[in-house]
């Protein structure tokens, strides 16, 4: 199974997006998701000390919500 992750601004159009690639792709094969599905918000990194990590800590939960669904219910946080 492959994983798409979209990525980018509010209002951007992710999940506009999202829909239209679901469309033409293999459910059996890919899974899309957008990176506002992981609960992730920008502005918890703007201006941090770690603004730079916000695009590795929307991928890796984006892995970890698509290999294991349960864990948003769980309310678990990736560690490093």
């Amino acid at each position: 199974m492959k994983l798409v992750v979209i990525t980018g601004t509010c209002g951007a159009g992710k999940s506009t997006v999202k829909d239209e690639i679901e469309r033409h792709l293999d459910a059996c094969q890919y899974v899309c998701i957008d990176t506002d599905e992981v609960g992730i918000n920008w502005w918890d990194y703007a201006g941090t000390d770690y603004e730079h990590r916000y695009s590795d800590d929307c991928l890796k939960e984006a892995l970890l919500y698509c290999v294991r669904p349960t864990r948003r219910l769980n309310n678990v946080f990736v560690r490093d």
